[in-house]
């Protein structure tokens, strides 16, 4: 078949045409290859940089941590040698603190001594008006007796002045006769002040106590030194305390139990409220009825009078420190009285 001249013109321009529209699709293919190219790149240049941000952050951090560890070690330096030196200096302390004790055990040495010498001092001035026991040697035992009516804490006194933090050595009970030798007594040696001194309690006595008991307890126990009377701080002064003590007058005469006793109020409590009104009224009613008692209006009585807590704190583990402070002054008052005047019995 023969093509005329005007077709194949026809055919020759739509080949054109469709070469144009490849080339047309060609070039619009290459520029979508190079667009997606180029947003790759961007892309790819944008991760570069986060992550040369990240390892200047992961230098920056390193080189803080580095500082930190720096600074810790040198905190912990400084630490290990302060704690040294505070070692050393406790080492130090506990040198001299060793040293200073054993200054001060002979200088309390050297001063029982010369407090022993300025006793026999005191006592041989006044040789010529007071007996002197033993030919001015001072005495290595004291013997108290406790006097006091049923209930007024006279077990727990004694077992205060010994320390006994069980309560146990002296039977507290409001009769002694289940408990007692002899159902009147019991008693014990304790060392105190650099002296032995020794605790005899009694039974109570609840009303007009027969004379024969007095006695049957001092002839149970020879040669006491001191007596000591309980009363209970709360408590109000009875007709029977009053008998109390004529009947011990009775037996020991006026003159001898003056100079041989005190009296201790017990289950005084220093931080009660008017603590001290109440004690001032107490002891200017002792100091009245002593006068009644002893006849004598010119005897002062509150030199004789002592105020104590003796109960024991589960708490603290302790006893109330001033009130053991007073049982010295108490021991030390009966240690000079008995050298001045010899003992009651």
């Amino acid at each position: 078949m023969i093509i005329s001249k005007e077709n194949f013109n026809d055919e020759i321009e739509k080949i054109n045409n469709e070469k144009k529209k490849l080339n047309l699709l060609k070039n619009k293919k290459e520029d979508d290859i190079k667009n997606i190219i180029s947003e790759k790149e961007e892309i790819i240049q944008k991760m570069k940089n986060k992550i040369n941000e990240q390892e200047i952050i992961i230098k920056e951090n390193k080189k803080e941590i580095s500082n930190l560890n720096q600074k810790i070690e040198k905190i912990f330096h400084n630490m290990s040698n302060e704690l040294k030196n505070k070692e050393d200096k406790l080492k130090e302390m506990e040198n001299k603190l060793a040293t200073i004790n054993k200054e001060k055990g002979e200088e309390i040495n050297e001063l029982k001594n010369q407090m022993k010498e300025l006793r026999l001092e005191i006592l041989n001035k006044v040789s010529n008006k007071f007996p002197i026991v033993n030919n001015n040697e001072l005495k290595n035992n004291y013997r108290i007796i406790i006097f006091g009516l049923t209930g007024v804490g006279k077990s727990q006194f004694c077992n205060f002045v010994i320390k006994d933090k069980t309560n146990s050595t002296f039977k507290v009970s409001d009769s002694l006769g289940s408990e007692t030798n002899d159902g009147f007594f019991q008693s014990k040696k304790f060392n105190r002040l650099g002296t032995q001194f020794e605790l005899i309690d009694t039974e109570g006595f609840e009303d007009d106590a027969d004379l024969q008991i007095y006695s049957k307890i001092l002839k149970a126990n020879n040669n006491i030194d001191y007596i000591i009377l309980i009363l209970d701080f709360n408590q109000k002064i009875t007709s029977e305390f009053r008998k109390l003590v004529e009947n011990l007058i009775k037996v020991f005469t006026a003159e001898k139990f003056y100079n041989h006793f005190c009296i201790v109020f017990t289950h005084y409590y220093y931080l009660r409220k008017r603590i001290e009104q109440i004690k001032k009224i107490i002891i200017e009613s002792c100091n009245e009825l002593f006068k009644k008692i002893f006849n004598n209006k010119n005897k002062q009585f509150d030199t004789k009078i002592y105020f104590v807590d003796t109960e024991f704190d589960e708490e603290e583990n302790t006893f109330d420190e001033k009130s053991q402070d007073i049982i010295d002054i108490i021991l030390n008052q009966i240690k000079f009285d008995v050298d001045c005047f010899g003992s009651i019995s």
